[in-house]
């Protein structure tokens, strides 16, 4: 019956692996992966031309998504069909082509959305069509196709909006038909369609200008009309349709440009005829340019900090872009010249004249785009030369000497596409989708497989088909067996080849052990044509609704997370229309589920995400409404003792599998040493504690249950047999009149999975 019963299952878990993908993945067909955009914090991030995201550099939070803690040096594939990536304070964000939003890493605030406050290992999807997202400091808010704007996270100002300055663990709906939105120093604000702009937060300075210093947390009406709003610093800025600006908050160095210092409470005109503002990092400068490429600047004045500026100050004409750090500026203006001024400390504003420069002087020409930052400033022309200046030497770059700075622009690269820099840290995507990295590298932000300063360029390199790749294909459930999911995986030639390497290594949620199974344990499956390789992860009775992550490994090489507990794939399974074949396992699905929440209440685990929640109710679960005994048949232990040992009792230990445990005590401990024990004519070496002795038999199958054990001891050639069955423990179990409801319930739940089990064997 054992076998017969067994061959079912084995073909039940294989049907359910071959018919229910869960995702289908295109590999890299070429030897070259082609990048598309990057991204830089101290996590880096790149997008592929296909939309594979990679990541890599710090990860002491899970900003890098690979289930780990460890920083990455070596790019690692995170998701797939990405669009768009935000990275902000160790947290990271990625919209996919379809609009899905997931949100991993630094999670201390409920930044992630995932409704806790751990920090999330691999991505996890927030929210669905969306087609904006931000993140400031550890506020995230994304606006929906529809205009349904959402925030979440950090809310000490009221930034989120929701009448609260309580964290917010999950989105929140906040306004609709939303345009756009911005955040900065606690303040939000949106505009909506028809140019009605709402600010709400923090309102300490008058940031959100209701003429109040009080925090208003819910969005409020401010203006209308509006087509473009800023704020930086506390200080409020916002263009209506016909170029008016107006501008309004935090103003102790003049940068509302009203020609005070005080704050100003509410929106104030300041200009008109302005199509762009900019706030700089750090800067408390104000700048605006006009319609017809003027360039005005107010606010903070470094060269001369007893006289800023207090009101619009014409700097330059026909200026199309432009660009500030702290108190570095940058101007493109419409023919390509780039001119640069303000602080100079290291050579970044291009003159080797002093600390500072007070005129715009010319550096380069053809520019199409500058990047200033800190001590170093980058410039791209339109033909793809990619020129430096500023600090280098030690920590910076592009030389590996020390002589302090670099004041002329230097050729670093040609064939460039797109240059950015990010606290010391370089990248550029060459025409022809190469990316390249150097710099500041502590964390093995540059990619370049150690976490030691990069002085040149370094092409970063990704994993394609031709060496290390693997991607998920489907899941399959273990029913009747060791309860846990089979990851059904795809494998490139070089992990074949390298097979004694090749593990996948499951992970659960919030736990610092892992298991390995290599690719020599895994079983070889037909997926749809496609030799695939089946990792078994076993998940205890307890844990079905605990995400197991799992990973690809081989050597040094690191492949994609994928993340899914038992729970998820039985419901996806219970979701099936009825007219669906896997329909005729789902009473075993629903025992197996009903079995989990019981043991997770049993051993208090996890118990505010039960994995039977929704199955059943007080009135229909059959674990409370069934009168639920074990046949007395399964009510003996036979046993003789008659060699100095003698049978305690039984009990059951709940894992993935069962394990039965049999206790003996010993009329002398030292019989220790001339014992031996089988079990089913197998050899087991026995526990022992003092005169106690314990007997194993490990990972018995829910099909297994009234299975009879023979358990042989002998003691110096003297020997005695046992005769036990795993149902006698639960028959004493529900006979005891010591039990209690807990205990009760999951014997009862195990007994009901293994009556289902039984069922489904004769319905198929």
């Amino acid at each position: 019956m054992k076998s017969k019963f067994m061959s079912v299952i084995l073909i039940v878990v294989l049907f359910i692996a071959s018919y229910m993908p869960v995702s289908e993945v295109t590999a890299n067909e070429n030897d070259k992966v082609e990048i598309k955009s990057i991204n830089l914090w101290n996590t880096s991030a790149a997008i592929a031309s296909n939309g594979d995201l990679y990541c890599w550099g710090f990860n002491g939070y899970g900003g890098v998504g690979n289930g780990t803690t460890n920083d990455q040096h070596t790019p690692v594939k995170v998701l797939e069909n990405v669009k768009e990536t935000v990275l902000e304070n160790n947290t990271t964000a990625a919209i996919t082509e379809d609009g899905d939003l997931y949100c991993w890493g630094d999670n201390k605030y409920g930044q992630v959305g995932n409704g806790a406050t751990d920090n999330q290992l691999t991505p996890v999807k927030v929210l669905e069509n969306v087609k904006e997202f931000y993140l400031d400091y550890y506020t995230a808010a994304a606006i929906t196709e529809n205009g349904d704007l959402y925030c979440w996270g950090f809310n000490l100002g009221g930034q989120i909006g929701n009448g609260s300055t309580v964290n917010q663990l999950t989105p929140v709906k906040v306004l609709s038909n939303v345009r756009k939105f911005c955040i900065d120093s606690l303040t939000s604000a949106a505009i909506t369609e028809n140019g009605d702009l709402y600010c709400w937060g923090a309102n300490g300075f008058g940031t959100v200008g209701i003429g109040t210093t009080t925090h208003q947390l819910t969005p409020i009406k401010v203006l209308e009309g509006v087509k473009a709003f800023y704020t930086k610093e506390s200080t409020s800025a916002a263009i209506t349709e016909n170029g008016d600006l107006y501008c309004w908050g935090y103003n102790e160095y003049g940068e509302v440009g009203n020609g005070s210092t005080c704050n100003q409470l509410s929106p104030l005109k300041i200009l008109d005829n302005v199509k762009q503002v900019c706030f700089g990092e750090f800067s408390f400068t104000t700048a605006a340019i006009t319609l017809n490429g003027d360039l005005y600047l107010w606010g903070y004045n470094e060269y001369d900090g007893l006289n800023n500026i207090l009101l619009p100050a014409k700097i330059l004409e026909n200026v199309k872009k432009y660009y500030t750090y702290e108190s570095t500026y940058g101007a493109i203006t419409e023919n390509g010249d780039l001119y640069c001024w303000g602080k100079n400390s290291w050579g970044q504003a291009g003159s080797d004249t002093g600390y500072y420069v007070e005129k715009p002087i010319k550096i380069l020409e053809n520019v199409k785009d500058v990047n200033i930052d800190d001590v170093k400033s980058i410039a791209l022309t339109e033909n793809g030369d990619l020129y430096y200046w500023g600090a280098k030497g030690n920590p910076n770059i592009p030389s590996e000497d020390n002589d302090d700075y670099q004041t002329i622009p230097v050729k670093v690269m040609d064939n460039v596409r797109e240059a950015k820099v990010f606290y010391h840290t370089f990248a550029a995507i060459t025409t022809n989708g190469d990316l390249y990295c150097w710099g500041y590298n502590t964390s093995g932000q540059t990619g370049n497989g150690n976490f030691k300063r990069q002085y040149t360029p370094y092409k970063v390199t990704f994993q394609t088909e031709d060496n290390y790749s693997g991607e998920l294909k489907g899941l399959s459930l273990s029913l009747s067996d060791d309860i846990g999911l089979n990851f059904i995986m795809r494998l490139s030639d070089a992990l074949l080849i390298d097979k004694d390497n090749t593990y996948v290594k499951f992970t659960p949620e919030g736990s610092k052990k892992s298991t390995r199974v290599y690719l020599k344990d895994a079983d070889k499956v037909n997926y749809n044509g496609t030799d695939c390789y089946s990792f078994k992860c076993r998940v205890n009775a307890a844990e079905m609704t605990k995400k197991v992550n799992a990973v690809l490994h081989c050597n040094d090489w690191t492949g994609q997370t994928y993340s899914y507990s038992v729970y998820d794939y039985a419901s996806k399974i219970l979701a099936e229309p009825e007219s669906s074949e896997y329909k005729s396992s789902a009473p075993l699905i629903k025992a197996m589920l009903n079995y989990g929440g019981y043991a997770q209440t049993y051993f208090n685990e996890k118990t505010d995400a039960l994995a039977n929640k929704g199955l059943y109710n007080k009135t229909n679960d059959p674990v409370l409404t069934t009168n639920t005994t074990v046949s007395k048949d399964y009510n003996y232990a036979v046993f003789n003792n008659s060699i100095g040992v003698s049978f305690i009792g039984g009990s059951l230990v709940l894992n993935s599998g069962t394990d039965l445990k049999l206790y003996y005590s010993m009329d002398d401990q030292n019989m220790a040493n001339n014992i031996n024990v089988s079990v089913n004519g197998q050899n087991v070496a026995p526990e022992y504690d003092g005169n106690i002795m314990c007997v194993r038999v490990p990972d018995i199958s829910i099909s297994s249950l009234g299975d009879t054990y023979n358990v042989k001891i002998s003691v110096n050639g003297k020997e005695v047999n046992q005769k036990y069955i795993a149902m006698t423990y639960m028959y004493k179990a529900l006979n005891s009149q010591n039990s209690n409801t807990k205990l009760n319930n999951v014997v009862k739940a195990l007994y009901l999975y293994n009556e289902a089990a039984k069922q489904y064997s004769m319905g198929n």
